[in-house]
């Protein structure tokens, strides 16, 4: 198994920029899974 390098700055602002997406007022997040194929669980709800 090989080392993999991880940069935390760039992992940090990646995280921060995806919480932005479905941001709530009280806090967290609201996002939800779509998938096409129904079998997989995540389908259109």
């Amino acid at each position: 198994m090989r080392n993999i390098a991880i940069y935390g700055s760039r992992l940090w602002e990646s995280l921060m920029e995806m919480a932005k997406v479905g941001a709530i007022e009280k806090g967290g997040g609201l996002r939800r899974a779509v998938a096409r194929n129904p079998d997989c669980g995540g389908g259109m709800t």
